[in-house]
This record gives structure tokens, C-alpha cells and sequence, in this order.
């Protein structure tokens, strides 16, 4: 997920500060890897008290009514898994009274809203209970990019062949929603934002793979019946 701007107008299994809840028109620029959802209403909790989740992507925040809402990845992924998009296991270490190893290997995952959080140091990958140990206090007491994480979700680490980019938008101008899909999503996808196509509900069929079309009924639901402004999901991976 990336910032989002006032201005109206990492690998397998990866949040930004949000400053704005108004993307231009269909003018969309990806920021790294990662999901990411904004909410038009709702009352949902800015931090809710949950200690498992799971999910496959990186960044999920929320914006409801006029204010800004940011909610970590652990939550967002739960809204995923809910609308039947399939998500890899994982669970929430928030102190380090809390670290417990329940598989291997594992990517170990620093929750907070800042984008680039990979390429940061924000992401770490244990093979070993020696390598889990050192990278989760490692992660719990980080700060990426000068902020404190609220804990660090454990996810099992899923082989894949390929990373996908499929981002729903709520244009305005429009009145429609818009679906930017690349097949060279993951954390360079600034630099294949070239590669992106537009579509939307009534056209995706004669556009998207087979594979992508899957999915987007349960996108299409989960942003409707969330009052989604944006639902971004970077990388999308196929296996």
C-alpha cells in the first residue's frame, strides 16, 4: 500500500501513512508491495483486540467518513479471508512475553502504517527457531521509518510462480468502479506501472487471465459491502 495524498483528485506472503481519502482520477501510482483498503463509513476499531489472523497481503488501510483510519495488516487480511480469498496461515506476536513458534519457516512481518516497509527492513524470513527468536525482538523493538511497530504477524511462507497487481477504485468523476491489474505486481511495481490496465465490472471478463477473473466477485463484494473507497492488493500471488 502507498500514500494517499489530500488532494481530491515482498515477496510472498507484505502499511503506509495515508494522508488523504480521495484518489485522483484513475490516476494511480503503486507504492511497493502490499493491500491495502479505504472505507468511505463504518465503525470499526482503530486497533482492534485480535490475536490471529491471517493473510497472504501486505497493507489494508481504512478511511471512514470525512476522518482517516489506519488499520494494520493483520485486520485487513481478516476482511480477505472473510470474502473467500484464500490467505496463508498466520498469527499476531504483539509483546515479546507473546513470541511463541507454531511453525517454520516463517516471514516475520513488522505492523506498521508506513509504505516501503520491505525495503526498510520491515520484513524479515526465519528458516530456523534460532533465526525466528533473533529477528522477531529484532522486529518487536524496530522502528521503520521512525515508527514503533504495534506487534509483528507471523505468516507462513507460501512457494509461488508469479506476483499480480489488482487494485479496485472508487472514481468519482466516474460514478464506476475502476480495476487496475499488472502482471508484474511485488515490490517494484513503480517501476511497472506501465504495465498496468484499466477496466472495470462490465469489461474485466475479456480482459484479466482466467485466474484473476476468479477472484473478483469476492473483491467486488468485500468492497461494496464494506463502503470501500480503494482495495489494493500487491502481490497477488499464483502458486
Amino acid at each position: 500500500m502507498r500514500n494517499l495524498k489530500r488532494e481530491d483528485g515482498e515477496n510472498p506472503s507484505r502499511p503506509a501513512t495515508v494522508t488523504g481519502t480521495k484518489p485522483a482520477k484513475c490516476h494511480w501510482e503503486p507504492e511497493g508491495a502490499g493491500s491495502r483498503m479505504i472505507q468511505k463509513s463504518g465503525d470499526l476499531p482503530l486497533i482492534p483486540e485480535q490475536s490471529v489472523c491471517e493473510g497472504k497481503w501486505d497493507r489494508i488501510f481504512i478511511f471512514i467518513g470525512g476522518g482517516l483510519m489506519k488499520v494494520h495488516e493483520f485486520l485487513g487480511k481478516s476482511f480477505l479471508k472473510e470474502y473467500g480469498v484464500k490467505v496463508p496461515t498466520s498469527y499476531l506476536i504483539k509483546e515479546e512475553k507473546d513470541i511463541e513458534i507454531k511453525f517454520l519457516p516463517a516471514v516475520l512481518k513488522s505492523q506498521v502504517l508506513v509504505g516501503g516497509r520491505m525495503k526498510a527492513g520491515g520484513v524479515l524470513f526465519a528458516n530456523t527457531r534460532k533465526e525466528f527468536i533473533v529477528n522477531i525482538r529484532e522486529l518487536l523493538f524496530k522502528e521503520i521509518k521512525g515508527e514503533k511497530p504495534y506487534g509483528v504477524l507471523v505468516e507462513e511462507m507460501i512457494p509461488f510462480e508469479k506476483e499480480h497487481y489488482i487494485s479496485l477504485i472508487l472514481d468519482r468523476e466516474e460514478k464506476d468502479i475502476i480495476i487496475l491489474y499488472s502482471q508484474n505486481g511485488g515490490v517494484n511495481i513503480e517501476e511497472n506501472k506501465n504495465s498496468i490496465v484499466k477496466t472495470n465490472f462490465e469489461n474485466y471478463e475479456n480482459i484479466l487471465p482466467e485466474n484473476i477473473k476468479k477472484i473478483i466477485p469476492n473483491l467486488r463484494k468485500l468492497f461494496r459491502e464494506k463502503d470501500l473507497t480503494l482495495l489494493e492488493i500487491n502481490p497477488l500471488v499464483e502458486g
